[in-house]
């Protein structure tokens, strides 16, 4: 290809993009225009020092900068109870006791949600007790391994946590659960009359399993029969709690019917591999969770 023919091409090409005629239009000067007289080497030398084939310096058009737009993340606002510091109280049987002195598992799920509050969480769980002992320890000391323990009114707890007390249950005959129902009524007078600033949360714990129940428990040998009885009469005094809460319009922590299978059976994964009365793990950190839930969706210390 002839290179200076060429450049003349681009030049003429470029004349046209800088300044566009139409076709009509007649310029007699234009067959007198001259190729400017400069090698294909200088073309590109030129352009290498940011020279246009005219000879002009061109000046590059500045890429502008993107637009970020920073939307701030907001500062979330901390959960807030009503005092900096708050005193909860739980009382039941061992389903209360094997918990742990503390409660460890509840008390690290509260500091999380209420990071701005200390939190002191008292163990009234004492194993093989029916519900009267526990009304008794509402306002009496008590005596658990030569320890005396204070009363619950007396610690002027902020919340109040009553378990069923299904798993030491009274003899179901006639009345019994009509005898549940005023023992559950009774420890609501209780509280109201001595700590009307309190909130209470009642709870039924998980539902038992009738296949299983008691195997691996010390001192205990049940028959199936046995552990049928049982388990029915547990779980009838847990939906006894149930209903007593919701006729009564009190704030209810209910693991019973969420661990309760297709069979009528408690979720084996929740009970004891041990003992087959108690919690494994997985069941005391479902039960410390539907503690937790309930507390926080009733809003029971703001």
């Amino acid at each position: 290809m002839n290179l200076p023919g060429l450049f003349s091409f681009i030049v003429y090409a470029a004349e046209l993009i800088i300044s566009p005629l139409q076709d009509n239009i007649n310029v007699p000067y234009a067959s007198t225009v001259q190729a400017p007289v400069i090698s294909f080497g200088q073309l590109i030398s030129q352009n290498s020092h940011s020279q246009n084939i005219l000879g002009a310096e061109s000046v590059p058009i500045p890429t502008p900068a993107p637009s970020l737009i920073f939307t701030p993340t907001p500062t979330p606002i901390p959960h807030v109870t009503r005092k900096p510091h708050m005193t909860i109280a739980m009382v039941g049987d061992s389903m209360i006791e094997t918990l742990g002195s503390g409660v460890p598992d509840l008390q690290k799920k509260l500091v999380i949600y209420y990071p701005n509050t200390t939190f002191t969480i008292l163990n009234n769980g004492v194993g093989s007790t029916t519900i009267d002992s526990g009304i008794n320890r509402l306002t009496k000391d008590y005596v658990v391994n030569a320890k005396k323990i204070p009363s619950v009114v007396s610690q002027q707890p902020d919340l109040i946590i009553i378990e069923s007390f299904a798993y030491n249950p009274y003899t179901l005959d006639e009345g019994a659960l009509t005898r549940h129902w005023l023992a559950l009524a009774r420890i609501m007078d209780i509280l109201r009359e001595q700590l009307a600033d309190a909130k209470v949360l009642l709870s039924a714990t998980i539902t038992p399993n009738a296949k299983t129940f008691g195997d691996g428990a010390p001192f205990i040998a049940y028959t199936d029969i046995e552990k049928h009885e049982k388990v029915m009469t547990i779980k009838a005094f847990l939906d006894n709690t149930v209903r007593f809460a919701r006729s009564e319009n009190i704030p209810l922590a209910n693991a019973y019917n969420p661990s309760t299978m297709r069979d009528g059976n408690g979720n084996w994964t929740y009970i004891s591999p041990t003992d087959h009365i108690h919690y494994s793990t997985k069941g005391r950190l479902f039960f410390i969770d539907t503690l937790f839930e309930a507390i926080v969706d009733n809003k029971l210390l703001e």
